[in-house]
């Protein structure tokens, strides 16, 4: 990912996906983490966070990985 308006609708995406599956399956998560990897060389990013309130909302798993 080169440009960050690809790393944030790549965060986005994911955190979408997770959501959705926590709704419809009446879960919520407190903690967070997504790894994206270079299929070229393996650099890659990754991070995990421990969000402030259980959540299945796109938007709070979202803030929570890409702003701390």
């Amino acid at each position: 990912m080169e440009c960050e308006a690809n790393v944030k609708a790549l965060v986005w995406l994911l955190s979408e996906s997770v959501s959705q599956r926590l709704y419809e399956s009446h879960f919520r998560c407190r903690t967070a983490s997504v790894g994206v990897r270079r299929v070229a060389d393996f650099t890659g990013y990754s991070r995990q966070t421990a969000l402030r309130t259980p959540t299945c909302l796109t938007t709070d798993v979202r803030d929570g990985l890409y702003t701390r």
